[in-house]
């Protein structure tokens, strides 16, 4: 072999090797904002991804994400403006997230997404194993869980609609089908606010239906909504009436000193349960006011957008020396790794210029990586 046909092929392996680099590069699909608990495994290229802290972490085309059982997690994809809630023990891909193209792919348990409304020719979809929902900008959520107490049985899918507009595409066995073996048959429903299509084996045979929401659903989501006030509420069901504002809570002052003995006992527990629904509204009505008036604040004061904006310039100049010192480590190391595979066989000249070649693009790395990581300080 000769030495230009030799460096044609290690250059070659050099700049193929970080291709799963390069694939990251054009930056995460969703970012999680939120989560529960630390029990979340996300799998990439087959393999774990070590994570000290699910908050603030990037998640990328073809991540799988996975919840433990208690732990509830916050979602929200880089491009558009869609937040996702995954529930415990949950199973979820990113399939496709570009162009205004966004596929996920729920592989078991729950998801709740709230979609803005989309523009042109944009998509949002959540497929399922015998449904896909498509939205143009909607709240709605997935579930794909197996029937409690049941042994064996195929998981139940079910779609739903909170708000907007949800196209459900079922799959279904027909008596043509389950007679000849064939693919189950696309069956289409429309479902709006309070309703949803149920998906599941009936007499060994996949059936759809649509039907107005369960109640423990809507119970269920509006018990694990969303963190950020903005993005929480789910609308009561359509023929239910709303109900009067309860009337505000008096404040509450210091009871006065009561002697003790046999009657006093009823009059105390009562002044210790106004105490605690008086501390138990203020806590939730202050939090949600306090979280918008501070979020209101930062988008507003001069200085704490300029230091956001500081913060955010010095990362992504420390991100992009990383990936470029990791990139060029990683060609040194591939070229390295030829040069000795040539030196192995007896190839001494082309392998010794390799190796050397090597070592100069893993030394060059060094410079780029210690000024990426003297940015963070």
């Amino acid at each position: 072999m000769n030495r230009s046909r030799c460096l044609r092929i290690a250059l070659l392996a050099a700049l193929l090797s970080p291709a799963a680099v390069f694939a990251q590069a054009a930056g995460p699909a969703a970012v999680i904002e939120y989560a529960s608990g630390d029990d979340v495994t996300v799998i990439r290229g087959s393999r774990p991804v070590p994570m000290a802290d699910p908050f603030g972490f990037e998640l990328f085309v073809g991540d799988q994400v996975q919840t433990g059982r208690g732990v509830f997690i916050e979602l929200r994809m880089t491009a558009g403006d869609a937040v996702l809630k995954l529930a415990e023990n949950t199973t979820f891909v990113i399939q496709k997230a570009e162009a205004g193209q966004t596929t996920l792919a729920l592989i078991y348990g729950r998801v709740r997404a709230k979609v803005e409304k989309l523009a042109g020719t944009d998509s949002f979809s959540v497929t399922g194993g015998s449904a896909v929902a498509g939205v143009r900008g909607t709240d709605f959520g997935m579930d794909i869980v197996s029937p409690r107490g049941a042994i064996a049985a195929a998981p139940v899918t079910k779609v739903y609609c909170f708000e907007g507009v949800v196209d459900v595409t079922a799959l279904i066995d027909t008596a043509t089908s389950v007679a000849e073996a064939l693919e189950p048959v696309p069956k289409k429903f429309t479902i709006t606010a309070g309703e949803m299509v149920t998906v599941n084996v009936v007499d060994d045979k996949r059936d759809a239906r649509k039907t107005g929401l369960e109640e423990p659903i809507r119970s269920y989501w509006t018990g694990n909504d969303f963190t950020d006030p903005e993005d929480a509420g789910i609308a009561p069901p359509p023929s239910s009436t709303v109900p009067e504002p309860a009337a505000p809570v008096p404040a509450v002052t210091a009871p006065e000193p009561v002697a003790s003995g046999p009657g006093t006992q009823a009059a105390g527990m009562a002044d210790g349960a106004a105490l605690e629904r008086a501390f138990e509204d203020g806590w939730s009505s202050g939090y949600g006011k306090g979280f918008l008036e501070g979020r209101s604040a930062l988008a507003t004061d001069p200085v704490a957008v300029e230091e956001a904006a500081r913060v955010r310039s010095a990362l992504l100049r420390q991100k992009g020396g990383l990936l470029a010192g990791g990139l060029v480590a990683v060609a040194g190391a591939t070229l390295s790794g030829i040069g000795l595979a040539f030196l192995g066989s007896g190839e001494t000249l082309s392998g010794g210029y390799l190796l050397r070649m090597g070592v100069v693009l893993s030394g060059v790395a060094v410079p780029f990586l210690v000024v990426a990581i003297s940015m963070g300080d």
